[in-house]
């Protein structure tokens, strides 16, 4: 295989790598939300409506800043490049 057909192989993976993270987002803020309006229900704390658009935007909120903020971090961890994903990992020189 020469390097273009690996680029565009590269390419395609990153697309599917990225629609991946993106509905793996999706899904966490519904479960969150599942989860913090079962308690607040069941706990009795809250009585409006389970679709309350404050709620929605407040746990998608919720869960976008943790989600953003832990990539922030890693992407300031990995700045160095190479060899220090190579020193994340444990590996040393030879």
């Amino acid at each position: 295989m020469d390097f273009f057909a690996r680029q565009d192989s590269a390419r395609h993976r990153t697309a599917l790598l990225v629609v991946l993270f993106v509905v793996a987002v999706v899904a966490i803020v519904v479960l969150t939300y599942l989860v913090v309006t079962g308690t607040l229900f069941a706990t009795q704390w809250y009585k409006g409506s389970p679709f309350d658009p404050a709620l929605v935007g407040g746990v998608t909120g919720g869960v976008l800043a943790i989600v953003g903020g832990g990539s922030v971090y890693k992407i300031a961890q990995l700045r160095g490049g190479g060899t220090t994903v190579a020193q994340r990992l444990g590996g040393g020189l030879v």
